[in-house]
């Protein structure tokens, strides 16, 4: 594999901050709630708890959510399976399978009837991702991706997420990327178009990196973390530590990278945003409950 070189850019600066009409919207219960991400009409969105052994769905006009998937490996990321078929996405551990495999499933969100989406016989996985209009997952991080249909993709992040190296493929298998000697990475987010990759750096400084999957161009998103995409990849959420005295959250557009703080409160403290799919409302979770702010367009 052949390194490319990239361009380094710096994000636009930041505009003022506003708190755009936050609303409670689910309140904590137990151990509170976490990860929100929306669904493809914005209607509803999946959520998981503080153990991320369950998915929620939570739609407008009810109650409270309510459990539509368990199981001890689900964790963090789920996604909504395209088509509008009201089907979630997630993986589940297959302990009556022989090797106990990790597999990717989808069931509907009103009725629980897991459909197996991966066929492996061991091993696990990880995603899914949400790429191009299609659900994609792996069997490493420094393998492929996947389809329902066997089909591969190579453009996107690999290398360790728990605090390690990072590098970024294009389609052809060239490396346009690469984390630089002693930054600890701590995990990447694709957009749905696949034509970005937002690395998380922890180390040694806490900064998001915006890199383009075809050419390794590069913008800087200082003091920032949990990146979120909207479906249309033209926005990205992300937490923001800027302000040592209060977390706030940070919108950067693309392909401009003009950011602006939307949200910049002691009364909140945000974690795992999540945008709508035209980037216009925003999720987040601030001590276990789930809140929504409208957006500028």
């Amino acid at each position: 594999m052949n390194m490319l070189i990239f361009l380094v850019l710096l994000a636009a600066p930041l505009l003022a901050a506003e708190n755009n009409g936050v609303k409670l919207v689910v309140p904590s219960q137990g151990d509170g709630w976490r990860d929100p991400v929306y669904d493809w009409d914005g209607t509803r969105f999946a959520l998981t708890d503080a153990a991320q052994k369950q998915i929620f769905i939570y739609e407008s006009g009810e109650d409270s959510p309510r459990s539509v998937a368990k199981g001890d490996r689900i964790g963090r990321r789920f996604v909504f399976e395209p088509g509008g078929r009201h089907r979630i996405v997630f993986r589940l551990r297959s302990d009556a399978i022989p090797g106990k495999p990790e597999r990717l499933y989808s069931s509907s969100i009103y009725l629980y009837d897991p459909v197996p989406r991966s066929h492996n016989i061991s091993g696990d996985v990880y995603g899914p991702y949400l790429i191009e209009n299609q659900v994609w997952y792996r069997f490493s991080p420094f393998g492929p991706f996947t389809n329902y249909e066997n089909q591969l993709r190579h453009a996107g992040p690999y290398g360790d997420f728990s605090g390690g190296f990072l590098y970024v493929l294009n389609e052809k298998e060239d490396t346009v990327f690469a984390s630089e000697n002693g930054a600890r990475m701590r995990g990447a987010e694709i957009s749905p178009d696949g034509r970005w990759v937002a690395a998380v750096q922890s180390d040694p400084t806490v900064k998001i990196l915006l890199v383009n999957t075809e050419h390794g161009t590069r913008m800087d998103i200082p003091d920032s973390y949990a990146p979120a995409w909207a479906g249309d990849s033209r926005s990205l959420i992300c937490v923001s530590t800027a302000n040592p005295a209060q977390q706030s959250l940070r919108l950067v557009r693309l392909p401009s990278g003009e950011g602006e703080f939307v949200l910049s409160s002691p009364e909140y403290h945000p974690e795992t945003p999540a945008l709508n799919r035209d980037g216009t409302r925003a999720l987040f979770v601030s001590k276990g409950s789930i809140y929504e702010m409208e957006l500028k367009p």
